[in-house]
Order: structure tokens, then sequence, then C-alpha cells
């Protein structure tokens, strides 16, 4: 993407600078920057803002452009430092945006400022939040659903507020479902709960979540391996899964991630027969230091696919 902007850049310059030779490597640092606004200034959705860009280095550019995820490409300033007017849409959601300065100096080197982040949030509090989903009904576990959340404000404008800077998420029962910053829901164990959504102080809302019983039940909704000293495999941990359909189960795959591996009689016993049960052994062989994560996935034919959360901390000798 940043190679296409930069030969549009240099289209739209003189021909005879068009000609020169732009094939080098784009470059970060102190060569382009963007000094206004401060990364992490707070501005609002149909605002207009001014966006300064410099050259620490002192380089000579023939060719600079501000790239928005808000506004789009900016116009084209021939040096720096240049001073561009970027316009915010009206219709934008609320969260994180980057700014970025490309450019072009007149040796031909292609250089790219760090982003500068701004905070895209409306003017005021607003009156009232709307959730896509009134509640959350998950068919199994480690499933996934990214909620979004939308906001009115009190001149009667409407913004989607789900990664707003000012929205928290949290869960009332971690062991049945978990969210993230963002608004991703995950079903970890089986059972109730909710997720609120709170916006400023006082405004929030609430997402009844159900994970119910598993067709393909296991044993255990996730493994803690404790400490393990590197590149040696720990003791097998065991989930038992059973079949709590009326019809036999075939088992398709069982597969993980990360530094976790398993062995199972699972797909051996496939059809599981209703009410049967089958093992998984899962081992932990970690590769680095720290707290090191995976699941293990297994697939059938009545619920799709069933993810086990797995962890487990790497030591020193």
């Amino acid at each position: 993407m940043l190679r296409v902007v930069l030969r549009l850049i240099l289209l739209v310059l003189p021909c005879a600078l068009a000609a020169q030779d732009t094939a080098s490597k784009p470059t970060t640092g102190n060569l382009l920057q963007i000094t206004s606004p401060a990364s992490g200034t707070v501005v609002n959705p149909g605002e207009t803002i001014s966006v300064t860009v410099t050259s620490p280095a002192n380089l000579a550019f023939r060719g600079v452009i501000v790239l928005g995820e808000p506004t789009g490409i900016s116009s084209v300033a021939t040096s720096v430092p240049a001073q561009f007017s970027l316009s915010i849409p009206t219709n934008i959601s609320c969260r994180w945006y980057t700014l970025t300065a490309v450019g072009t100096t007149v040796s031909g080197q292609e250089v790219e400022s760090p982003d500068a982040l701004i905070d895209v949030e409306g003017s005021d509090s607003p009156t009232s939040l709307h959730p896509l989903m009134p509640a959350i009904y998950f068919d199994n576990l480690g499933e996934t659903f990214p909620e979004k959340i939308s906001a009115t404000f009190s001149d009667g404008g409407n913004c989607e507020v789900t990664e707003s800077s000012k929205l928290v998420y949290s869960s009332s029962n971690t062991n049945v479902a978990t969210v993230n910053p963002t608004g991703m829901v995950t079903a970890s164990g089986v059972g109730e709960a909710s997720i609120t959504a709170t916006y400023g102080r006082s405004l929030h809302i609430t997402i009844p979540v159900t994970v119910p019983p598993q067709a393909l039940d296991p044993s255990a909704s996730s493994l803690n391996f404790g400490s393990q000293i590197v590149g040696i495999g720990s003791n097998p941990q065991q989930i038992s899964l059973t079949n709590k359909t009326y019809d036999p189960m075939k088992i398709f795959e069982l597969s993980t991630t990360g530094d976790f591996s398993e062995k199972d009689n699972c797909r051996s016993l496939s059809p599981l027969a209703a009410g049967n049960t089958c093992t998984i052994y899962v081992t932990f062989t970690p590769t680095e230091m720290g707290l090191r994560k995976g699941s293990v996935s297994i697939s059938d034919d009545f619920s799709g696919t069933l993810t086990i959360s797995l962890w487990g901390t790497a030591t020193h000798r």
C-alpha cells in the first residue's frame, strides 16, 4: 500500500521528478515526523484537524502526504515543514485511529513516519447504549462472538463505540464467558453469565450470555499445566469427552496449537456411541520462556468444533 501511495505522489509531481528512481526501501525514524496533533489527542466526528509534518533530520522532500484511517489521503506537499487540513467524517466509529506521513526525499528515498494516534470520540456523553445482539447464545466452548455497541448522543447523533477508549467491558463470570477490550466475547465454560459495557462512570448495558451443556461434553473446559522446564515435556493431562446426544457421533479431527501436543482414542472410537466416552492426553513442551498459551480443538458431525484452552509457564532448569 505504501509503495502504491508513494507512486501516486510522484504522478502528481512534475514529470521530470517522477522519472527518478523510487525503488528504495521505506524507512522510519527521525526522517519524517507528525508533530501535531500530539499522539493521543481527542477529536470529534465532523471536526477538521490541522496536521503538521516535519523532518527532524532536516531532509529535503519532493513529495509528502498524510494517510489517515478516518481521513484517507491528504493533498501533496512538496516541502517540509508542511501543514495539512484533514476532515474527520461525521459517521465514523468512535475509537483510536492512526495518522502516518509518507514521502519521497529529493534523493529518491521513500520515508514513512511513526504513527500518530488520535482518539475520535463524541463531543458529549451519550444518552443510551445499544448492543447489536441483546443476548448471546453459544453452541460450543471456545466459540467467539464480536459484540457491537452503538451510542445515541444528546444531539440525536449516533456513533459505534465498540472500541471507544471510554467504553469498558466486564464479565460477571469469566468461567462461563470472557470479553476483551474490543468486545469479543468467548465461551469459556457451561453456564450463564452477563457482559457489561460501561461508558464513562455511569452509563451501562448488560448482555446475557448462555453456554449450554455440550453435545460432546468435556470433563474440563481448560487445562493449566503450571510451571514446566523449557524443552522438556510435561506429564500428560487428560480430558474425557462424552457423547451426550442420543445418536452415534462422528469425530473428524483433533488438533493442538502452541507448545502442546495430544494423543487420543477418540478417532479410533468414532463414531462414538451415545453416552460413551473417549479420552485425550495433552502434553506441554514449552519452546520459550514465559506464559505459553494454546488450545486443543475437536470437530464432530453434531455441533461443529469444540475448543479447550491450554496454558502453562515455561521456566529455566
